[in-house]
């Protein structure tokens, strides 16, 4: 710029230099959103050219991620191996505790059988006993006991002396397990086994199908307390 100093009317102070105009730049536009988010979940993507990023190259990178994870989770898995096993292995303490309840468990499932097999030589010799026996004490009384406290109101016999029960023909209720007549004849034959009953016949419902009870037949020796009954006057 040039200063006219031949004119007075412009003054030296008054005037200021301005730059010389230039050819103005274009302003760079900021990026918008969708850009931003997509350049911060792919920020290599704009270091990698258009025909690179195929379907081909992005399940390449994939598996390439996969194994580096897998070798990574192997290096750290292979170190703490050895201190996992470590920990799991018991201590001698816990060694005597599981020794001892394996001894437990096995004198448990012996001295079950043994009493299992004891039950059974005590009811045959039970049975041996009553089969013998002659319902008579020392001085040749009756040791049948009558008992009266029944629902049905009739009179049982306990003989004292090899404890024998003396039942009338009565009706008894199946567990709520024993449903089918198989079941129930079954049931009749495990009793008659521990020798509790002599025999029973079991009652299946017409509607249901289901055998709710059974008429256990009555103790062969049961005409001993018919005969004390009669003789205490009472009639049964």
């Amino acid at each position: 710029m040039k200063l006219d100093l031949t004119n007075p009317g412009v003054s030296v102070y008054s005037v200021v230099s301005q730059p010389e105009p230039t050819a103005t730049e274009p302003t760079k536009a900021e990026p918008t959103a969708p850009e931003q988010l997509e350049k911060a979940q792919n920020p290599l993507k704009k270091n990698q050219p258009a025909e690179m990023l195929t379907p081909q190259m992005i399940a390449l990178m994939n598996d390439q991620t996969k194994r580096a994870v897998a070798d990574a989770v192997g290096a750290i898995m292979e170190k703490f191996l050895p201190a996992l096993e470590k920990l799991s292995a018991p201590s001698p303490k816990e060694k005597e505790e599981m020794e001892a309840i394996e001894k437990f468990r096995e004198r448990s499932a012996r001295e079950k059988k043994m009493g299992a097999l004891q039950d059974e030589e005590n009811r045959r010799n039970l049975k041996i006993q009553q089969k013998a026996c002659r319902h008579l004490d020392g001085n040749e009384r009756s040791s049948i006991s009558l008992v009266h406290n029944f629902y049905d109101r009739l009179p049982r016999g306990l003989c004292m002396k090899c404890r024998a029960f003396l039942e009338p023909r009565h009706y008894e209720l199946l567990p709520p397990s024993v449903k089918t007549p198989a079941e129930a004849e079954k049931f009749v034959r495990e009793l008659v086994k521990q020798g509790q009953i002599t025999g029973a016949t079991p009652f299946v419902d017409p509607k249901t199908g289901i055998t709710t009870h059974i008429l256990v037949d009555e103790h062969p020796l049961y005409f001993r307390v018919r005969e004390q009954e009669a003789q205490l006057g009472v009639v049964s």
